[in-house]
């Protein structure tokens, strides 16, 4: 027997637990492990065809697997601030969408180190996580980058980072302190 993921995408593959299974009147069990790559695997519904090869010639089977994914967007992604001798605000929106019927919630967390001086907050409470439930049309989160005296004017470039189990999204955000 053989699995494959029609179009699959680099980091995309399909292994059966038997490959040579014999077959029976009651029938036999196969089961097809679909693993994805998050860096290289876009969302989306894709067909998985396996086959088996007899004496007889061979037969094919389909099924759909679909991968679920979420998106962050920052808005804007660059901001010019003067330095005041005081503490000075950045206010940014950060959008959570949903892709392919991803239904899970996410950890919004700004990644860190932040540089000295710098901190980051989201809501408006400013905590330094939040969850947050994306949907296909996007979920709002505005967020706060904090710059007290002590930091030095200079281009700080940092990431917003968004969790759920193991797959992890950053998204960029630059603050130009004058």
């Amino acid at each position: 027997m053989q699995c494959a993921i029609v179009g699959a995408p680099a980091g995309t593959t399909c292994t059966l637990s038997n490959s040579n299974p014999l077959a029976s009147a009651a029938g036999t069990s196969v089961f097809a492990t679909i693993i994805s790559t998050a860096a290289t695997t876009p969302a989306g519904s894709y067909t998985v065809q396996v086959t088996g090869t007899t004496a007889n010639g061979q037969k094919t089977a389909q099924f759909t697997v679909n991968i679920k994914d979420f998106a962050l967007d920052v808005e804007p992604d660059t901001q010019t601030i003067t330095a005041t001798g005081g503490t000075v605000l950045a206010d940014y929106t950060l959008t959570a969408t949903a892709l392919n019927g991803f239904n899970s919630a996410v950890s919004l967390t700004c990644a860190i180190p932040l540089p000295l001086g710098v901190t980051c907050g989201f809501g408006a409470a400013h905590v330094s996580s939040i969850p947050v439930l994306p949907t296909a049309l996007g979920v709002p989160v505005t967020f706060r980058i904090t710059v007290t005296s002590s930091a030095a004017p200079n281009q700080y470039d940092l990431n917003i980072r968004g969790t759920t189990g193991t797959l992890i999204r950053l998204e960029p955000v630059e603050l130009q302190l004058q």
